[in-house]
């Protein structure tokens, strides 16, 4: 979750928390839980670390991928049932791992290999695989197991094996997948006589229109525990487990990189790792969001408001006060003090390049220029100033 943009970056609840001291790094580690069990296993998020009781450990570390919007990229090299000997995906692909996703987005050919094996029929109106009664009740019967071979390339490579039974894949449909559990529904499955939930099931694959959407979603994360480090750009794909409700947490905090040797115990024995169940996800989820939303409309708000202060001020400063033309930290004095006994220059100073003793300049500093002339401070008989004689014109007056 993160609200940052190019104009008003913000940093990721991860960060924020991070920020906080309340978690030890930018970590998380999630798996969707599996309500197919009996009894019903709750999802569980961890952040700042991991439950070491929610998944078998493996050695294969996962690097980000380049694209940031699609970072958790993983290599499905096969995927195979151990009901039927046909290969389910014949070429390996990349996928994105997305809990905001309900169902696995694979290639076409893929879904023409499931649909053989499980006996499964596209449905065009709601472009999902719908099952009838019948249907759902074979798959039961069968009861397969398939297998996600995972790696770090699509080809070959380290890998790691995530065995998904069928009770994952045996999930029902509803809005806003469907407009409604009636009208989308083909007649078959509306007229089957044990047909009596509005509710009814399909098969969790999608077809994809190009590699950017083939997509791992929560229906793969019943039977995968992901741990993501944001610090090390890093992650890893587990199996998960499903311990007894009597089994507590073994919380493990992801310490960052930046923490040496010395600050280890030291943190993970008083970081706090926030981890919670799917029960609970939703709630902490939205308290998060709404905190980091507050937090930014009032930070908004302070800048705003500072803001019209600041104008205010401004405003009101420029109203009662108006700002000289020079500005003086002593007695405002634009013109010449007028407190000797002359208002004027004299015309005979000005002619020996220099001010007489009795007049004082605090604003500034005149020189004289020789072929210009001030009038004297007593009558003359020339109404305008004397100008230079220019050989060939006529003066004025004569």
């Amino acid at each position: 979750m993160n609200f940052t943009d190019f104009n008003e970056p913000q940093p990721s609840m991860l960060k924020t928390l991070k920020n906080a001291s309340l978690i030890s790094s930018t970590s998380w580690a999630y798996t969707a839980g599996a309500f197919y069990q009996e009894p019903k296993v709750f999802g569980s998020l961890t952040l700042g670390g991991y439950d070491t009781n929610r998944f078998t450990p493996n050695n294969m570390t996962i690097p980000f991928g380049a694209d940031e919007s699609r970072d958790l990229l993983v290599g499905i090299q096969a995927i195979t049932s151990d009901t039927t000997d046909i290969p389910l995906l014949s070429t390996g692909v990349y996928a994105f791992i997305d809990s905001l996703v309900p169902q696995i987005w694979l290639p076409l050919n893929a879904c023409t290999a499931f649909e053989q094996a499980f006996n499964l029929t596209w449905d065009n109106s709601s472009q999902l695989y719908l099952l009838t009664n019948d249907q759902h009740e074979s798959l039961l019967g069968l009861n397969a197991n398939l297998t996600f071979k995972i790696g770090l390339s699509a080809t070959e490579g380290p890998s790691v094996d995530i065995v998904l039974p069928y009770g994952a894949f045996d999930l029902t449909v509803s809005p806003p997948l469907v407009e409604n559990t009636t009208r989308c529904l083909p007649l078959s499955l509306i007229m089957s006589p044990l047909n009596t939930d509005d509710s009814p099931r399909y098969f969790p694959i999608r077809r994809s229109q190009n590699d950017t959407q083939y997509t791992l979603g929560r229906t793969f994360l019943q039977q995968a525990y992901v741990i993501a480090d944001y610090d090390r750009s890093s992650f890893s794909v587990s199996q998960a487990l499903f311990p007894s409700t009597s089994v507590s947490q073994n919380l493990r905090a992801i310490l960052s990189p930046s923490i040496s040797a010395s600050q280890e115990h030291h943190v993970s024995t008083k970081t706090i790792i926030a981890s919670v169940t799917s029960g609970s996800a939703i709630f902490f989820a939205i308290v998060i969001f709404v905190l980091l939303f507050l937090r930014r409309r009032r930070h908004r708000r302070s800048t705003r408001e500072q803001g019209q202060r600041k104008s205010s001020t401004e405003k009101d400063r420029d109203q009662y006060y108006q700002k000289p033309e020079l500005d003086a930290i002593g007695p405002t004095r634009v013109e010449l003090d007028a407190t000797g006994t002359l208002n004027e220059l004299d015309a005979l100073s000005l002619s020996n390049n220099h001010i007489d003793p009795p007049l004082r300049v605090d604003a500034f500093r005149a020189e004289a220029v020789p072929t210009s002339y001030e009038l004297a401070a007593e009558d003359v008989p020339r109404p305008e100033l004397e100008s230079p004689h220019i050989p060939g014109k006529q003066q004025a007056g004569t």
